[in-house]
């Protein structure tokens, strides 16, 4: 239980550096959100909306990974986590370029 915790800590930390990582770039840099639903939602409902859609993606990746899968639930958690370091990054790299311009 103790590694699914750990890799849960992870998962959470990785969406918050996503999340403020996306708001910067929306907010500060004017860039756009690449995902297209995502992108409807900050259009209409601005950053709560924007936060409110990830936290709900956020808690059902991982009650859905928890849940259903089991014993490899922490497996799940690591392959999202992979997934959210590479957007991370990719955030990152885009507002620095941005910040270089």
């Amino acid at each position: 239980m103790a590694d699914i915790a750990f890799a849960l800590t992870v998962f959470a930390l990785l969406n918050l550096l996503d999340w403020i990582t996306t708001h910067y770039a929306l907010t500060h840099l004017g860039m756009a959100e690449l995902n297209p639903i995502a992108r409807k939602i900050f259009e209409k409902f601005g950053t709560a909306g924007l936060y409110s859609w990830k936290q709900i993606g956020v808690g059902l990746i991982a009650f859905t990974s928890y849940t259903i899968m089991g014993a490899t639930a922490e497996v799940a958690i690591w392959v999202y986590n992979i997934i959210f370091a590479f957007v991370v990054l990719w955030n990152s790299l885009q507002i620095a370029l941005q910040l270089r311009r």
